[in-house]
């Protein structure tokens, strides 16, 4: 009789203890319920609710795309699942983007390669990949103003990226093209030259200049 009353205090303690959301609390009733009962599958199955629901508060607490893939790679019921999914997602779009807008080129690729990697249909694909687009066309375009094999160089480097993930491609081939020849041209050590020069007026003139 003792076990019986001492099992149902304790579950009773637990589940009131739940609906406060005290879930540590309720986890040590549980367990006093399972002292009782060892094995009993109703207070197994509220103390594993409970530890989900610990583990999902420090996640949201720290609100972070590491603590939500903390939350998922950890071995609670993961009753938030889809939600933990769906913050990640969010904050890999949302960094990502500001990256971007910053031309931060290194730490846009790290949260939108991660998104389109993980998340190969979601909903955020196309915004993803037309905001790298942009990006790398920018960048392309701003190296390709500067007359140096360098900036050249570059400007190549990010007209391919865009390239392979533009869905309009109709003037960066050109453009690649175009920024080869100057890379190629801007390569080329300058060449001296030297003219004479005779007419009435000049019986001899020397010019001396160089050529690319």
């Amino acid at each position: 009789m003792k076990s019986i009353n001492g099992y149902n205090e304790s579950m009773t303690s637990g589940l009131a203890l739940m609906k406060q959301e005290k879930y540590s609390a309720a986890i040590q009733k549980f367990d006093d319920a399972l002292s009782f009962r060892a094995n009993d599958k109703d207070a197994t199955d509220q103390r594993n609710i409970a530890l989900d629901e610990i583990a999902w508060d420090k996640a949201f607490e720290v609100y972070t795309i590491e603590s939500f893939e903390a939350y998922l790679g950890g071995n609670t019921l993961r009753e938030y699942y889809q939600e933990a999914h769906n913050n990640i997602k969010r904050k890999l779009v949302n960094f990502g983007e500001q990256y971007a807008q910053n031309m931060d080129i290194v730490n846009m690729e790290k949260f939108f390669n991660k998104y389109l990697s993980n998340y190969p249909s979601g909903d955020d694909v196309a915004k993803v990949k037309q905001i790298m687009c942009d990006t790398y066309y920018r960048k392309g375009n701003s190296f390709a103003l500067t007359k140096t094999n360098y900036d050249q160089t570059e400007a190549v480097k990010y007209f391919e990226k865009a390239s392979k993930i533009c869905i309009d491609k109709s003037d960066l081939n050109n453009k690649i093209k175009y920024a080869n020849r100057l890379a190629i041209r801007y390569g080329r050590p300058d060449r001296s030259f030297y003219t004479y020069a005779y007419d009435a007026n000049c019986k001899m003139g020397l010019s001396i200049g160089t050529v690319n």
